[in-house]
């Protein structure tokens, strides 16, 4: 479910004729340094994206807030489906308003989240092993539940979304550079 092996094209040395589909730079790793809580805090948001981290075919779906030139990101597989807002899964590719209340980003029907926190500060991080939360100047809070049973559960078998003995949000959520990064 986490991802904490990656690379981040080397600015300086751009690839210039490569496919459009590949890296912009030669591929250097990136070790990002756990998150430090006063990084971020009082910082404004400039974007969102679900879909940050790629293998070269297809992305990964971590969760991103673009911070002047840095992303904070949340390198967990479909991110946008394990947090939620006000009750609200941030993402559900799978939605049906006979079932659950609209997600806060729907593909083809709109994203409700970036004009909600775009321009908005971050106040507070916190983040455990299996949980985290990110509060706005507003009061508005982005969340992972750290109780797996509270969490949205996986469409296919209605199980809940719980990490791995391995797994630790503490080492998948971090400032990164780039929104280009490949997992290695």
């Amino acid at each position: 479910m986490l991802v904490y092996k990656f690379q981040i094209p080397d600015r300086a040395r751009p690839i210039m004729d490569g496919p459009e589909w590949g890296p912009s730079g030669e591929r250097v790793d990136f070790i990002p340094a756990p998150l430090i809580e006063s990084d971020v805090i009082g910082r404004r948001i400039d974007g969102v994206s679900l879909n940050i981290g790629t293998y070269g075919m297809g992305g990964h779906g971590f969760f991103g807030l673009r911070l002047g030139e840095q992303w904070l990101v949340v390198a967990l597989r479909g991110a946008g489906a394990w947090m939620e807002a006000e009750g609200r899964m941030v993402e559900d590719l799978f939605w049906s308003d006979r079932n659950r209340a609209k997600p806060w980003m729907l593909e083809g029907e709109g994203d409700w989240l970036s004009p909600r926190i775009v321009g908005h500060a971050i106040a507070r991080v916190h983040i455990e092993r299996d949980a985290l939360l990110i509060e706005l100047d507003d009061g508005f809070a982005l969340y992972v539940e750290s109780d797996a049973s509270k969490r949205p559960k996986f469409e296919g078998n209605g199980a809940p979304r719980a990490l791995g003995p391995e797994d630790d949000l503490r080492r998948a959520v971090f400032l990164s550079p780039t929104d280009e990064i490949w997992v290695s």
